[in-house]
């Protein structure tokens, strides 16, 4: 579950995985949902998710294209959906430039407690802004982050990129 508010201003986003408890009924040769509630910690069966695998051919392009996304934006901190670094300046006016290709010794895996796929690898950004009483100037942020992608109607989708 993603969600994105705003608080003093900043845009903010929190992601949370949600455990949940469904029983399936079979009538009629067709499961149907008999009830969904909210999961406790007393002792079941651990379920893992299914893989759904997800291809880097397939995966590979929508982090990259939500790179592009985070960089495209022109002010400071990018959206929080991004690898926001907590020292980054706060300037409007600011161009981000990603240094590189993050997906150049990137891996994938998935987890199955929670039916999410991971992609992880080193990344590099400069932001150039003109700074107050200082002119232009840039920060470089480099790392190594977490992309979440999940599965929405067979379609794979980002919800996040975090630094690690």
């Amino acid at each position: 579950m993603t969600v994105t508010y705003e608080e003093a201003g900043v845009r903010k986003l929190r992601l949370r995985v949600v455990n949940y408890w469904a029983r399936i009924e079979w009538s009629d040769g067709q499961p149907k949902l008999a009830e969904i509630r909210e999961y406790d910690d007393s002792a079941k069966p651990r379920t893992d998710k299914q893989d759904p695998q997800l291809t880097e051919e397939k995966i590979f392009p929508l982090v990259r294209q939500e790179f592009k996304k985070c960089v495209s934006v022109r002010s400071s901190p990018m959206p929080p959906e991004c690898p926001n670094n907590s020292r980054t300046t706060r300037a409007d006016k600011i161009k981000w430039n990603l240094n590189g290709d993050p997906l150049i010794n990137a891996k994938k895996s998935f987890d199955r407690p929670s039916g999410l796929t991971h992609v992880r690898g080193n990344y590099s950004i400069t932001a150039a802004y003109n700074a107050f009483l200082i002119g232009p100037t840039s920060e470089t942020d480099s790392g190594t982050y977490d992309a979440i992608i999940s599965v929405d109607e067979g379609k794979p989708k980002v919800l996040r990129i975090s630094r690690s």
